[in-house]
């Protein structure tokens, strides 16, 4: 078996994060895309603005009729900070003997790779595969990395943070189902503190 993990905030999930996973799914010929949303980033040393019950059902909602996508919550039921390394052992006892995990990442996140909780046993439990998010080409930092080439995404959550903030249009860069969802919840509009 053949999996794809795709980690992050997810704060919120976009239409970027749904590309890298059905370019994945067709380019690695990957039987299933784990959505997996973090507790608490490592690197950002702080946990998301969204409640981990919001972005978990945005992600069902992002995911939602794609039988090959599937939200697997267990940082969220490890709490505290997430490491990648910690997740990629539980995945990999989890799941078949003998699958291949693809670990999937933008360009952004990559750059920072080696930083992050030992990278080199991350390596031993996946392949680390590069999508462009910021960048058209990137240096590789291993051999046994993969870029994947696709049109860069132009996305951010944290740009759709911003326009939800100043009451600008962020129904291009989510699902329908996901846009419904931040409307009808406002996780993102400011608080008026002066009330």
């Amino acid at each position: 078996m053949n999996i794809g993990i795709l980690g992050g905030s997810f704060d919120p999930p976009h239409h970027g994060h749904l590309k890298i996973a059905e370019k994945a799914l067709k380019k690695l010929s990957l039987d299933i895309v784990l959505f997996v949303p973090c507790s608490t980033h490592t690197l950002k040393g702080h946990r998301p603005i969204a409640s981990d019950f919001d972005r978990s059902n945005m992600v069902s909602l992002l995911t939602a009729g794609k039988i090959n996508f599937v939200i697997e919550p267990i940082e969220l039921l490890r709490g505290g900070i997430s490491y990648t390394v910690e997740t990629l052992q539980f995945l990999k006892a989890r799941y078949v003997t003998g699958s291949h995990i693809y670990f999937l990442m933008g360009d952004d996140s990559y750059k920072n790779f080696n930083k992050w909780k030992e990278p080199q046993k991350i390596r031993e439990y996946s392949t680390i595969v590069v999508f462009p998010r910021k960048y058209d080409k990137v240096k590789l930092q291993d051999v046994r990395d993969t870029f994947i080439k696709m049109k860069r995404i132009n996305v951010s959550s944290s740009l759709i943070r911003e326009k939800i903030e100043k009451n600008s249009a962020v129904k291009k860069y989510v699902p329908e189902l996901v846009y419904e969802y931040l409307i009808k919840r406002e996780i993102y509009r400011r608080v008026d503190e002066t009330n």
